[in-house]
């Protein structure tokens, strides 16, 4: 079971709440952060969060502009530091000066990002399949898939999109994709499904980046905390050149690859919450 609740934060123009779950016991000797990837939610860790409550406390997030937080009025504000920000004001409300942090795709960079920095409360992080550079063209055709605005007649059309769109998550079975419709139908528009996610998340990346490409070795250098990188090996974001050089440099990453996946491993699998719960537990 999880309970659901929310956090005030600030942005340049005002006050956007995010909200989360929380799993486990309050009072556990460790807390794991969970940050899901760039247009997706909380949801995507249902299955990891159950599979690890018994021995960690386990916040999941909808990161802004995603889920059911708040979406933003100035879309040009959908930024890393943005996401960075928020996150420091829900480790505030969770009181915890010591956090293991998993995130996947988008979630991976925010969290080297805020794992870079000084008295960081982050002890362990777990980056799943991304690389600290990004070549544009890469953004560029993430940008367009994820800034279209589909609609739909009921959650099995819904379903089979996903399928279609996510085929890299891997082999997962109908109850997982099932839940994954379920919790990416957003509100209704007319008589049609729309997905639960921001469409301007998409362009404000864009903008951020000057359309450049991402290079944040300069997060993944100064990263010293205990690192597993999870490399799904026909992904399309992290190559094994890139998985190979984050194992030698900056925090020198322990690697976990998925055979079976590309970008990126769902992390609903029961052999691969065994294998990241293992890691974190060491």
């Amino acid at each position: 079971m999880n309970n659901i609740k929310s956090v005030l934060c600030n942005n340049p123009e005002g006050y956007h709440r995010i909200f989360y779950r929380e799993y486990g016991n309050e009072n556990a000797e460790h807390t794991v952060v969970c940050a899901h990837g760039l247009t997706r939610n909380s949801h995507d860790f249902d299955f990891f969060a159950e599979g690890i409550s018994d021995n960690f406390r386990v916040i999941t997030v909808d990161i802004v502009g995603r889920g059911i937080s708040d979406w933003l009025d100035n879309k040009a504000l959908y930024t890393y530091n943005q996401y960075a920000n928020d996150f420091s004001t829900l480790f505030a409300k969770i009181d915890v000066e010591n956090v293991f942090w998993v995130g996947t795709s988008l979630g991976g960079s925010i969290g080297m990002i805020l794992a870079s920095k000084r008295n960081t409360p982050i002890k362990k992080l777990v980056a799943n399949d991304i690389a600290p550079y990004i070549d544009y063209s890469i953004i560029e055709s993430i940008s367009k898939y994820c800034g279209s605005t589909p609609v739909f007649n009921n959650q099995e059309e819904i379903c089979n999109y996903l399928k279609e769109i996510y085929t890299a998550f891997g082999d997962l079975a109908d109850k997982h994709w099932e839940h994954i419709a379920k919790h990416t139908t957003g509100k209704k528009d007319g008589d049609k499904y729309r997905l639960a996610f921001d469409p301007a998340i998409s362009y404000s990346i864009l903008e951020e980046t000057n359309h450049k490409s991402v290079d944040f070795w300069k997060y993944w250098d100064k990263v010293a905390c205990p690192t597993l990188v999870i490399h799904g090996l026909q992904s399309t974001i992290l190559s094994s050149e890139q998985t190979k050089e984050m194992s030698e440099r900056g925090p020198m990453a322990d690697v976990f690859t998925v055979e079976d996946a590309g970008h990126a491993p769902a992390l609903m699998l029961e052999d691969q919450i065994q294998k990241v719960k293992e890691w974190l537990l060491k």
